[in-house]
């Protein structure tokens, strides 16, 4: 037991920190369980709701292309906004916490690097 808490397990926390950074990246950008699972909208994460305006965003662009006037285009650069703002926000929290696991990247690294 001294062993594995002395040697085994401070060589494999870089190892733990990209598992545990993979999957909390894919918790985050999971929306299909909560597709399934959720009826009532004020319950949906956000994902699903970047899901949705992405959605809606395709299929309006074919009748846009259709009617496409100066006052439609305000409104289709309007919606591209959103919708870039929208995947902005949402990718936010993945960016701060890589940074923080990224230590334990490079820890890794120069522990494997150490000869002696």
């Amino acid at each position: 037991m001294q062993l594995l808490l002395k040697v085994v397990l401070p060589l494999s926390t870089p190892i733990i920190a990209v598992l545990m950074m993979f999957y909390g990246v894919g918790r985050w950008n999971g929306y299909f369980a909560a597709m399934i699972y959720l009826s009532d909208r004020e319950l949906f994460p956000l994902q699903l709701i970047l899901r949705e305006i992405l959605v809606q965003n395709q299929m309006g662009d074919a009748a846009n292309q259709a009617m496409m006037n100066s006052n439609q285009s305000e409104i289709n650069m309007i919606k591209q906004s959103i919708k870039y703002a929208v995947v902005v926000v949402s990718s936010v929290p993945v960016l701060i916490f890589y940074p923080i696991v990224s230590k334990y990247f490079e820890k890794g690294i120069m522990v494997g690097a150490i000869k002696g």
